[in-house]
């Protein structure tokens, strides 16, 4: 997982993303060129939207979202002055997933299957009990395949909203072997019901043409944040 995550960004690849809502009708349906070799601004292309080239108005607001990821990165004493950036940073699983306490579920001549149970210290979005993580590796090279966390039971969040199911998986592969597996597909599933509206959906993300790159921010040795290989 340290692996993964640390080359996580070292991947330049196109991204098929569709999204649908619980009744079947798409809310996102787009492919993007991700390039973290370009500068900010470039690193994020439009390919197609919703079936159709990109207008001009939609190339503007990928390259707004370039010049932000720059002050993030680059500027980060600037962070505190920008609104989005009050509220408490979002948990993952991958934060919480509690790695010294894996156990093997399943296993063959092939694959280990383990489940990693979750934090219950510093944990506000994940109780422990209603949540089941499981990772599965290769016997050979102990790589990264697939990781996938299940919600058991439902559960209220913040006392208006209910988790009533949900799911997501990913799947990884060797794309170099001179490098760790690559993250290639991502599919997730929710039904979510706040006050007395329900809201849910699924969707699926596709990365192809992968392509091992230097970072652009490692130009000037400009350090990041904390990687995250189950970014849940």
């Amino acid at each position: 997982l340290t692996k993964v995550a640390q080359e996580m960004e070292r991947w330049a690849y196109t991204e098929t993303t569709l999204i649908k809502n619980e009744k079947g009708k798409v809310k996102e349906d787009r492919v993007v060129r991700h390039d973290p070799s370009k500068p900010y601004v470039e690193q994020d292309v439009p390919l197609e939207i919703a079936g159709k080239p990109p207008t001009d108005s939609q190339l503007t607001g990928f390259r707004k979202r370039g010049e932000r990821r720059a002050v993030r990165m680059e500027k980060p004493e600037s962070i505190a002055l920008l609104p989005s950036q009050t509220e408490r940073p979002r948990q993952s699983v991958g934060d919480l997933v509690d790695i010294d306490r894996a156990t093997i579920v399943a296993e063959d001549s092939e694959r280990l299957t383990y489940e990693l149970p979750l934090r219950k210290v510093g944990n506000i979005r994940f109780p422990p009990e209603n949540f089941e993580v499981l990772v599965r590796v290769a016997r050979a090279g102990h790589t990264l395949e697939h990781a996938e966390a299940r919600l058991r039971d439902p559960f209220r969040y913040k006392l208006l909203v209910k988790i009533a199911s949900g799911e997501a998986s990913a799947d990884f592969a060797t794309v170099d072997p001179k490098y760790a597996p690559a993250l290639t597909a991502v599919r997730g599933r929710a039904s979510v019901s706040i006050l007395f509206f329900h809201i849910g959906g699924d969707g699926e993300v596709r990365r192809t043409d992968l392509k091992h790159v230097t970072p652009y921010h490692e130009r000037f040795d400009v350090k990041i944040g904390p990687l995250k290989a189950l970014d849940f």
